[in-house]
């Protein structure tokens, strides 16, 4: 593994127990699936500081319009074979909009409401048979 992804893990697992707060990005204290994301690529200097915006945090649930694969596809290369240090983006509702950071070869770094921060294994519950796409972000770099 690169020295920059594995930097990259080492931040996403920074955030470990942190509880789940919608638009939130206070380690130890709250952060949602994409500031987590935002937070790890940042620290390690991939990508400039970056603001999501306010977002319906329930916007999967009732639109189909796909905000967060079109910000990543924007931003980065769709992958089939995920490494550690990729962002892994899950369908959940709708729409894609669920993701975390790939740790090691099927697991995954993610902030989910009621539990935090949490490493799961892609194939256990609850990311268990729903389709995913992967980014590989490291071709952005300047």
């Amino acid at each position: 593994m690169s020295t920059l992804r594995h930097n990259v893990v080492a931040q996403a697992r920074a955030w470990l127990r942190t509880p789940y707060h919608a638009h939130a990005r206070v380690r130890g204290v709250g952060v949602d699936c994409v500031h987590l994301i935002c937070a790890a690529f940042e620290q390690v200097g991939l990508i400039s500081p970056f603001d999501p915006g306010m977002y319906p945090i329930s916007w999967a649930l009732h639109r189909s319009q796909e905000l967060y694969m079109a910000g990543l596809d924007a931003r980065a290369n769709r992958t089939d074979e995920p490494h550690a240090g990729d962002v892994a983006l899950f369908k959940w509702g709708r729409t894609f909009s669920h993701a975390g950071i790939v740790t090691e070869r099927r697991t995954l770094v993610h902030s989910l409401a009621r539990l935090g921060v949490i490493e799961t294994p892609l194939d256990d519950a609850p990311l268990a048979g729903r389709p995913v796409i992967f980014y590989d972000l490291y071709s952005i770099r300047n």
